[in-house]
C-alpha cells in the first residue's frame, strides 16, 4: 500500500491547517500495512486485509498510528463517512462504525452511544477541541441488515444498498442529496430511500449523489453534477443522466464526474476549471461529453 499529495502533517499538531500539512509527491509506501485489499480515504484512512480485518488511522490525532480494530475479522466493504469515521459492511450483511474522535453530528449506535463534535470559533478558522476515540471496537449501526455495498465518495450522506436493490440512507441531506424533502437537512439514523430500486452502486461528494442502477442507467440526486454555482438546481427527486448508453463504472469528484460505459468509451461532465473533464479545454460542460474510447 503507499499514499501520495498532501495532508495532515504527521508530527505536527498546529491550531493553523495550514503548518499542519504534509506533501508525498510521489508514492510512498506504507510499510506498516501489508495483504490489502480495500481502502477507502478522507480525514480518516480505513483498510481491509485480506483476513477480513480493518485497519484504522489518522495522522492527527492517532500519533502516525496504523491500528485493527479488534473485534472485525469479517470485513467485506468499507467507505469513509464524509466525517471522522468509516462505515463497515460485513459478511452477515451488518454495518458498523468506528469514529476517530468526536463528530459535530451524532449518530445513534447499537450500543446507544454518542459521538459529539465541539468546535470553538476563531475569526480566522475554526479550532477543532478533539475528543480522541482510544476505543478500538466498530459499533454496530441500527437498523441495517441484508447490505451488499456502500455508497463511496466525499459526501457526508451515507447510503447502504440492500440485497434486493433498495437503498437506506442517513447524514447530511443539504439539497436533497439524500433523496429526502430538503426541508430535512439531516437524519441521524438509517431511514429507507423511497423511489431507489435495482440499485448497483451510489458516489457523493458534497452537493451530489450518483446512482447507477442494475440495467445501466444513471440517476442524479442534490444538485447537478457542476451546476450549483449557476441555477441551484436540486431537490428530492431522481433524475436521469442523459446522452450515455449503459453505464458500468461512475466516480464523482468536487464539481465534476466521469462514467465509463459498456462500449468502452469515458465520459465526463460537470466544472472544468483544471481541465478536470480531460477535452482539451476548460469549458464546463452540464451534460456528458466524449473524453475517449478505450477499443
Amino acid at each position: 500500500m503507499v499514499r501520495f499529495g498532501s495532508g495532515p502533517n504527521f508530527k505536527i499538531l498546529s491550531e493553523d491547517p495550514y503548518e499542519a500539512v504534509t506533501e508525498f509527491p510521489e508514492p510512498k509506501r506504507i510499510e506498516e500495512l501489508s495483504d490489502i485489499v480495500k481502502i477507502a480515504g478522507g480525514e480518516v484512512y480505513s483498510a481491509i486485509d485480506k483476513d477480513g480485518s480493518v485497519w484504522v488511522w489518522h495522522p492527527l490525532v492517532n500519533d502516525n498510528g496504523f491500528h485493527k480494530l479488534e473485534n472485525i475479522t469479517d470485513a467485506e466493504d468499507i467507505s469513509w463517512d464524509g466525517n471522522a469515521g468509516v462505515n463497515i459492511l460485513r459478511e452477515d450483511g451488518t454495518v458498523w462504525k468506528w469514529t476517530a474522535y468526536g463528530e459535530e453530528l451524532k449518530f445513534v449506535l447499537a450500543d446507544k452511544q454518542f459521538r459529539t463534535h465541539k468546535f470553538e470559533e476563531n475569526n480566522q478558522y475554526a479550532v477543532r477541541k478533539i475528543e480522541v476515540n482510544t476505543n478500538y471496537s466498530a459499533l454496530q449501526i441500527e437498523g441495517l441488515k441484508d447490505i451488499a455495498a456502500l455508497s463511496k465518495g466525499q459526501g457526508q450522506q451515507n447510503f447502504a444498498i440492500a440485497k434486493d436493490g433498495t437503498v437506506w440512507g442517513w447524514g447530511e441531506n443539504i439539497g436533497s442529496k439524500l433523496g429526502l424533502p430538503d426541508e430535512t437537512k439531516f437524519v441521524d439514523r438509517p431511514v429507507k430511500i423511497a423511489g431507489l430500486s435495482d440499485v448497483s452502486s451510489i458516489v457523493t461528494a458534497k452537493f451530489n449523489t450518483l446512482v447507477l442502477k442494475k440495467d445501466g442507467s444513471l440517476w442524479a440526486l442534490g444538485y447537478d453534477v457542476g451546476d450549483y454555482y449557476l441555477e441551484n438546481k436540486y431537490g428530492p427527486e431522481l433524475r436521469r443522466i442523459g446522452g450515455l448508453g449503459k453505464v458500468v463504472s461512475v466516480a464523482l469528484g468536487a464539481s465534476h464526474a466521469v462514467a465509463i460505459t459498456e462500449d468502452g468509451k469515458l465520459w465526463a461532465w460537470g466544472k472544468n476549471y483544471g481541465g478536470e473533464l480531460g477535452d482539451g479545454s476548460f469549458k464546463d460542460s452540464l451534460t456528458p461529453i466524449l473524453v475517449k474510447s478505450f477499443k
